[in-house]
């Protein structure tokens, strides 16, 4: 089942990309090993859109499954 894109998840994926940017930024030289990479806008908007239309369907009684 294809659903429409959440407006918000454009607006809001850069500003959070550039949130987890600052804070790898902050990390000290070297205490950053092992960290996970930031994802790019896309895979963060794609996220959102998940996250958002299965909260959704939750509100109206459909658990979403895996």
């Amino acid at each position: 089942m294809m659903t429409a894109p959440y407006p918000a998840a454009s607006i809001v994926a850069p500003r959070i990309r550039d949130y987890f940017l600052r804070h790898l930024a902050a990390v000290p030289t070297g205490e950053g090993d092992g960290l996970a990479p930031i994802p790019d806008t896309a895979v963060l908007e794609s996220l959102i859109n998940v996250v958002f239309w299965a909260s959704l369907r939750r509100e109206e009684g459909f658990v979403t499954k895996m």
